[in-house]
């Protein structure tokens, strides 16, 4: 019985904290593209791409944060992506594989630099047949905010967009789409597998 009751507990944990080391379907999540230029900041253009990422928006509103300034707004290690002024709307997307009807879990990291006030971003996905699954979020000045959402994928194909609509210094990292645990399958796989553990040595 002790058995059982600790195994339930660890689903139950694993219900609770989600996929430990789920796959990130995007490539460099945490934008660490490795060319910012001497200064700590590397302006880039609408169309412009780094890595698998490209650039969207106005121009004069994406650019790479590295080091020196990644060290004070990366919350993953040295580089970020600051998306919009309060002059220009500035974002990022990028396409990754889906499989039709399956369900994905998306999640961003979003900063508003100090003084700057908090400001509005808007994470999009979208596919070629022309499903747009849209979400909101605010983040906070000087705090990482956490926006996330889930959707079903309709298409082979999925892209990602990233963008600030609130005229003010967001500054985004941390960006990744996994496929969920199904926490209720491994909380009854587990559970039965303690079950039978438990009639063998009865």
């Amino acid at each position: 019985m002790k058995r059982l009751v600790i195994v339930l507990v660890v689903a139950l944990t694993l219900a609770v904290t989600g996929p430990a080391g789920a796959q990130n379907l995007l490539t460099d999540g945490s934008f660490e593209v490795g060319a910012v230029v001497a200064g700590g900041f590397q302006q880039l253009q609408p169309g412009d791409t780094f890595g698998a990422w490209t650039v969207v928006g106005e121009a004069n509103g994406t650019g790479i944060i590295g080091l020196p300034y990644g060290a004070l707004f990366a919350l993953e290690d040295v580089e970020a992506v600051h998306i919009g002024n309060s002059v220009f709307a500035g974002g990022v997307e990028q396409s990754f594989a889906t499989s039709i009807g399956a369900e994905y879990q998306v999640s961003v990291w979003g900063l508003n630099w100090p003084g700057m006030g908090a400001g509005t971003g808007t994470l999009r996905v979208y596919h070629a047949g022309g499903d747009n699954l849209n979400e909101e979020w605010t983040a906070a000045e000087d705090a990482w905010t956490e926006a996330s959402f889930s959707f079903v994928a309709s298409d082979t194909t999925s892209t990602l967009e990233i963008k600030n609509i609130g005229g003010s210094a967001l500054t985004i990292d941390a960006a990744s789409v996994i496929i969920p645990e199904p926490a209720t399958l491994c909380l009854l796989g587990l559970g039965g597998w303690g079950l039978m553990r438990r009639r063998q040595r009865s």
